[in-house]
């Protein structure tokens, strides 16, 4: 499995990385997801307490960077990241994975989804789509590397495999050795020491499956996974090589119709006012309850006036709008008091210790701002018994 770990107790940006693996062993190609507690200092290294107390090395770890494998500077993770790491028994270190940082449009910040206001494409981090809209699944991610035997940047590239024979599905990291050019192909000598696959050849996911595949610029000293596919007898790389350097863009348009199909990349903007919940503590020096978030008004005790609803800014346009609010009642028989024109579908008796999610829907007809509200009540654990 691939598992996710996190640090233990680093409490500042040392280069020293400590954590707890769920194995017993660490053996060649053992992927996991580490998750950065602090940013990192120069050159980190990484010690892993196995699961039967015995603690490995301290070992570095590595990225492909523009001009080979570098190990990461100051502040190159930071707090928070997920990174996805495999080990190399061989070299003795941690390289992470699918990596090539001469990927130029830039990256979206966590601070820019929150702001939801930079209209700007760029890429993604898996790390933020799992923070805002991903649910995580784990999958069976140990595969071998497969040292590229190459002597220098050819299309045949060879190596050796650590399995006996070559079934459909199989997968296999590749360490580039030198650069991947164009309609590439890969022989492995199988575990006996003398059957071979034969000059296989290598595709990428996103080529014409008729056509001869072109990668794009592959540096050497890299890691790329494939899958093997018996029917069309190919190497299919795992992911995408994207080599564009213009991206079509997500608009909201696209969203509201929801009939296409094809990948875009999306802006800050879009993923806020789609995707994105703020939670706000409620105070008094609230005055105006803004659409599209979520305000938590703790433990009430005594009836609750709702503020007005600002139904100017921050509404998403073509799209429905919403002010949700909970809180905890601290007392029984608690009333609610809603803005003047608000629509209560009805009314449910709220008692102490019940938690209490307000949901007010804004539709707007003929320039008529309409709003509709529904309370939903979970009563505390001791009037359920």
């Amino acid at each position: 499995m691939c598992p996710i770990i996190e640090e233990d107790t680093r409490s500042a940006s040392t280069a020293a990385i400590t954590a707890l693996a769920p194995f017993a062993s660490l053996v060649d190609g053992q992927r996991i997801v580490l998750k950065f507690k602090e940013s990192n200092a120069a050159n980190p290294t990484l010690t892993l307490t196995l699961s039967n107390n015995t603690t490995t090395s301290a070992i570095p770890l590595y990225y492909r960077g523009y001009g080979g494998s570098k190990k990461p500077a100051t502040g190159f993770y930071v707090a928070g990241a997920f990174v996805s790491l495999v080990y190399d028994l061989a070299r003795g270190r941690w390289m992470a994975t699918n990596t090539d940082y001469d990927f130029s449009v830039g990256t979206i910040t966590q601070a820019e989804i929150d702001a939801g206001t930079a209209t700007g494409a760029r890429a993604i981090t898996p790390k933020l789509l799992r923070d805002n809209f991903y649910t995580e699944t784990e999958v069976n991610c140990i595969c071998p590397i497969i040292e590229d035997t190459r002597s220098s940047a050819v299309a045949a590239i060879t190596g050796v495999a650590p399995f006996a024979s070559l079934v459909d599905g199989q997968r296999i990291i590749l360490h580039v050795k030198y650069t991947m050019v164009n309609n590439s192909t890969l022989e492995l000598t199988l575990s006996d020491g003398q059957t071979t696959t034969g000059a296989i050849g290598m595709w990428s996911s996103h080529a014409n499956a008729n056509k001869n595949t072109t990668f794009g610029t592959i540096y050497g000293d890299t890691y790329w996974e494939f899958i093997y596919n018996n029917t069309d007898t190919k190497w299919v790389m795992v992911g995408q090589r994207d080599t564009n350097t213009t991206y079509p863009t997500i608009a909201q348009s696209d969203i509201n119709a929801g009939t296409v199909t094809y990948q875009k990349v999306v802006t800050p903007k879009i993923i806020h006012e789609n995707c994105y919940i703020e939670e706000i503590a409620y105070t008094s020096s609230i005055t105006a309850l803004k659409a599209n978030k979520m305000y938590d008004f703790g433990t009430v005790s005594t009836a609750l006036t709702i503020p007005s609803l600002d139904a100017t800014n921050d509404l998403v346009s073509n799209a429905l709008n919403f002010y949700a609010l909970r809180f905890i009642a601290g007392a029984d028989n608690l009333n609610i008091t809603f803005p003047t024109g608000v629509i209560v579908d009805d009314t449910p008796t709220i008692n102490t210790g019940d938690y209490v999610e307000i949901m007010i829907n804004l539709y707007v007809e003929n320039n008529t701002n309409h709003f509709y509200a529904s309370i939903k009540v979970w009563q505390a654990p001791s009037q359920n018994s």
